[in-house]
C-alpha cells in the first residue's frame, strides 16, 4: 500500500504525518511538468520507537452543568481537581459533522459557549488536559433556548439576499449588504477566524453598510450578519474578508523576509525558522490556537532566525504570525497554519533539491 502527496513546484520540504513508531518507510519523490514525471529520487527512513518514559495520567474532572441558557448561547462550568494544565470544550449540532472546539486556561473551570442556533441539541464534551494527555471526558447534551415570540405565530422573516466587503484596510473594512424590507435591524458580528471571541456591530433596519475599524493588518477575518425583526433573527450571512498589510512601514522589495518552515514537531512544542536581512530590530511570533480566545506572543532579538516554542496542545490547529518590527512598527507578517498531532505519531520532514527534467 503506497499514499501519495502532491506538492507546488515552489516547495523544496514536505512534512509526513500519522506514521508508525519504529518502522521503515520508503520515500520516492517525482518532478512533474505537464503530464512528464522524472525518474524518482529514493530513500529509506525509520521512525524512531516511542518514548520509555511514561507521562503522567491526567486526573479526573468532577461534575459539568449548564446556565445562562439563551437562543445563541449557554455557560458550561466543571468540577475539578488540581493538576491539569488547560481544559478543552468540544461542541457540535446533532446532525452536523463538523465538531467546534474552545480551549480554556486550568485556572478557569467555565466557558461561555456562543454563536449557536435557537432550538438546536448540541452535544457537548470538556476534557481536562495535562502533560499532553486528555482525561476521560464529561459529557451533556444540550438544547440552545427557543426564539420567544410572544405566543403569537411568526410570520416569514424577510430574507437576506448577499454580504461582501469593499474598501479594506491594514486596520479596517467595509461590508455591504442586500436585504429585503421589512427589518428593524441589521447585527454585524465579527471575529479572527478560528477564534471564538466576536464583536457586534447594531445597523439601523434601512442600512445596507458598515465601517469596521480597528482590525489586525494581514488576517483573517469571519463576518456574519443577522437580519432583526421584532424579537427574532434571520440566520447569518458570512463571508471570510483578509485585512490588508500594515502601511506602516516602508515596504522595500530588496527586503527578504521569508522562508518560514517548522521542524522538531512534538506534542506541545515546535521549532520556528526563517529567513531575513539584517534590517528589522527584533522578531515578534504570534500563535493562537483554533477556538482561543487570545493570541500568544514572543518577542525575539534581530540576530534570531529561530524560536522554540512550547506549551501547546497536542491534536490541536495552530495559526502563527511572524512579524518583522523596525521602529516599533510590524512587518506584513508570514502566516502559517499547522496542526500538532498527538504525542505518539513521528514526523519527518523530506528536504529535496529540484531534478533536471528531462524532455
Amino acid at each position: 500500500e503506497t499514499r501519495n502527496v502532491t506538492v507546488p513546484g515552489g516547495k523544496r520540504a514536505y512534512l509526513i504525518a500519522g506514521l508508525l513508531p519504529s518502522t521503515k518507510y520508503t520515500i520516492y519523490v517525482y518532478g512533474i511538468s505537464g503530464s512528464k514525471r522524472t525518474q524518482p529520487l529514493t530513500t529509506h527512513i525509520t521512525t524512531a520507537g516511542l518514548e520509555s518514559k511514561v507521562a503522567k495520567k491526567p486526573g479526573e474532572l468532577g461534575t459539568l452543568s449548564v446556565s445562562h441558557l439563551t437562543p445563541q448561547s449557554f455557560k458550561l462550568s466543571w468540577t475539578t481537581a488540581k493538576g491539569f494544565d488547560s481544559f478543552l470544550v468540544e461542541y457540535s449540532a446533532a446532525g452536523v459533522g463538523s465538531v467546534r472546539n474552545l480551549t480554556v486556561p486550568a485556572a478557569r473551570s467555565f466557558s461561555f459557549v456562543r454563536g449557536l442556533s435557537p432550538a438546536t441539541v448540541y452535544t457537548v464534551h470538556v476534557y481536562g488536559l495535562a502533560g499532553g494527555q486528555r482525561s476521560k471526558p464529561l459529557t451533556t447534551q444540550v438544547t440552545t433556548a427557543p426564539v420567544d415570540t410572544n405566543g403569537v405565530k411568526p410570520s416569514r422573516l424577510s430574507k437576506l439576499i448577499r454580504l461582501s466587503g469593499n474598501n479594506v484596510t491594514d486596520t479596517s473594512l467595509q461590508v455591504y449588504w442586500a436585504a429585503e424590507s421589512g427589518f428593524d435591524s441589521f447585527i454585524i458580528q465579527y471575529g479572527v477566524e478560528g477564534a471564538t471571541e466576536t464583536r457586534n456591530l447594531t445597523a439601523a433596519g434601512d442600512k445596507q453598510s458598515a465601517f469596521i475599524s480597528g482590525l489586525w493588518p494581514s488576517t483573517r477575518y469571519l463576518v456574519a450578519l443577522f437580519g432583526v425583526s421584532g424579537n427574532r433573527q434571520t440566520r447569518p450571512l458570512t463571508t471570510v474578508i483578509s485585512t490588508a498589510a500594515s502601511l506602516r512601514v516602508e515596504q522595500v522589495k530588496s527586503i527578504l523576509f521569508g522562508g518560514l518552515t517548522f521542524s522538531n514537531i512534538t506534542a506541545n512544542s515546535l521549532q520556528l525558522s526563517w529567513e531575513a536581512d539584517d534590517v528589522f530590530d527584533s522578531f515578534l511570533i504570534q500563535y493562537v490556537a483554533q477556538g482561543s480566545e487570545s493570541r500568544s506572543n514572543l518577542t525575539l532579538g534581530a540576530g534570531r532566525r529561530s524560536a522554540h516554542v512550547t506549551g501547546l496542545l497536542p491534536a490541536t490547529n495552530y495559526t502563527i504570525y511572524l512579524h518583522g518590527v523596525t521602529g516599533g512598527k510590524l512587518s506584513r507578517p508570514l502566516v502559517a497554519r499547522l496542526t500538532i498531532t498527538g504525542a505518539y505519531f513521528p514526523l519527518i520532514s523530506l528536504p529535496w533539491q529540484t531534478p533536471c527534467l528531462c524532455p
